[in-house]
């Protein structure tokens, strides 16, 4: 009982591996139900901070004891996602309320453990992830439990919205009917979860301001009226980060993000420390005009990971690295990373997500572009790049395609035609402002008035300068160049 006790206030305090490690100790000696039950625990505490490896081990303990399967390979994986979200599909909406008392034990424990399962495995393989969650779903209907039907439901959110297009109006009806259940319920945690669904759904649909407010009550939820949710609240934390990145809000970034790596080192917390390091950390450099520092963070943060296999961490981390080949206008090595990038992203189906998706064409359009700029237009950029921008343009939803005409300005500037450049640039620069994407708008104004010239031309420049040394950039055009490459050719 004190091991269990003690395990409880680890995890209360976020202290995952600690908190695993009690957990295994309270399991020996204890019933088989019961040792169960604490292995579960285990392998959520170890996957929340991170130590991924050794939490899938103990998960696979304990779903091989409740008849439940891991998938090993990633034909498994595909064809396991395909069934069980056509088992799904099939089910259709139809939801019966039972009491909790005609729910087994058993089948309780399976809904938990499947439900856990896909919640933090969503930050490291999404994929995987929503095989369990869809399996929950479908335990849940099938037994009708109230609380697992809307907490499915809220990751169901997730499951349909990530991939942009129309399951973004699905995922919203899906939020609305949760949250009807949930009314009748009482249960704040699953209200904040449901505040959280509500932020992704509204980052993935490309509303960065309503999103982040939404992350910011998500928090006042889970601080305020629950209890244990230090996990739930640090991710709610970095979606707020990623998204400042986007919005321009550098200053709120310097405010938290160190704060939250000295936290995340303090508790051994691999997930959140990888996390920030590798991505927001390396942006920060960036934004301090010092890349070596940005590389060595990134290179320092894939180093610390200790899982093998390529996931989400180790693909926004490297993404993060093209990010820095970039600033420093190494586009030949920036276009070799997003190939290969690119290629692990099609292995392991990220590019069903529509976030990771644009985040990938984006970064190897500006690479080709670059590359193109310092050593020529080979076949296999003016292909990539040509790619990059279709793929963008190609999205269903709008807020994509600022990012393609980014790429298509930058084109039409290297082919020598400027006032196709200058009509791209505009959209671009008009696109950003609306969806109050503050860094992309200031670089297409530079590269605007760039390409414009004349007295109109060099006010365009000094504003976005302006606009960008405000969001403290230090060195405003080179940050521009990264983020929209695409010189003036001389002219002969």
């Amino acid at each position: 009982m004190l091991f269990r006790s003690r395990a409880l206030c680890l995890a209360n305090c976020n202290r995952g591996v600690e908190s695993a490690q009690t957990y295994l100790q309270a399991a020996q000696g204890a019933d088989a139900r019961t040792a169960r039950g604490l292995q579960c625990r285990a392998a959520e505490q170890y996957m929340r901070s991170g130590h991924t490896d050794e939490g899938v081990a103990e998960l696979r303990k304990v779903l091989r004891a409740l008849g439940i399967s891991h998938p090993q390979s990633r034909l498994q994986v595909f064809s396991r996602l395909l069934l069980r979200r056509a088992q799904l599909r099939l089910r259709g909406g139809r939801i019966t309320i039972r009491p909790d008392e005609a729910i087994s034990e058993l089948d309780r424990e399976r809904i938990e453990t499947c439900w856990m399962a896909g919640q933090v495995l969503g930050t490291t393989d999404f994929i995987i992830s929503a095989i369990f969650s869809t399996e929950s779903a479908l335990l849940a209907l099938r037994h009708g439990q109230a609380d697992y039907i809307a907490l499915t439901m809220a990751r169901e959110v997730l499951n349909h919205s990530v991939g942009g297009g129309a399951g973004i109006l699905r995922g919203q009806k899906i939020l609305e009917r949760a949250q009807r259940i949930a009314q009748t319920l009482n249960n704040p945690s699953l209200d904040a979860q449901l505040a959280l669904a509500e932020g992704y759904l509204q980052m993935f649909s490309g509303d960065w301001p309503s999103s982040r407010l939404a992350f910011i009550r998500t928090i006042s939820l889970f601080q305020e009226r629950c209890h244990g949710k230090a996990y739930e609240i640090d991710l709610a934390w970095t979606s707020i980060l990623l998204l400042d990145r986007y919005l321009g809000n550098f200053a709120e970034i310097q405010r938290h993000l160190f704060r939250m790596v000295d936290e995340a080192t303090a508790r051994n917390d691999l997930y959140h420390l990888t996390n920030l390091r590798g991505s927001t950390v390396v942006h920060f450099f960036i934004r301090e005009d010092n890349p070596e520092e940005a590389r060595r963070t990134s290179e320092k943060a894939l180093a610390g990971w200790t899982r093998n296999t390529f996931d989400i961490v180790r693909s926004e981390a490297n993404t993060s690295l093209c990010e820095v080949d970039l600033y420093e206008g190494d586009g030949i090595s920036a276009l070799q990373r997003t190939i290969w990038i690119h290629s692990q992203m099609r292995q392991h189906f990220f590019l069903r997500l529509s976030t990771m998706r644009h985040q990938i064409y984006f970064a190897q359009g500006r690479a080709a572009l670059l590359a193109i700029f310092q050593g020529g237009a080979t076949p296999e950029r003016l292909r990539l790049l040509d790619n990059a921008a279709r793929q963008l343009e190609k999205e269903p939803d709008v807020w994509p395609h600022p990012f393609a005409a980014l790429l298509r300005a930058g084109q039409s500037a290297w082919q020598g035609d400027d006032g196709a450049a200058i009509g791209s640039w505009r959209r671009a620069m008009d696109a950003f402002s609306r969806l109050q994407l503050l860094p992309f708008a200031a670089a297409a104004r530079f590269r605007l008035g760039q390409f414009q010239g004349g007295e109109e031309g060099g006010r365009l420049k000094e504003e976005a300068l302006q606009q960008i040394r405000a969001l403290g950039v230090r060195n405003p055009a080179r940050y521009a160049a990264s983020l929209a490459p695409g010189e003036p050719r001389p002219r002969s």
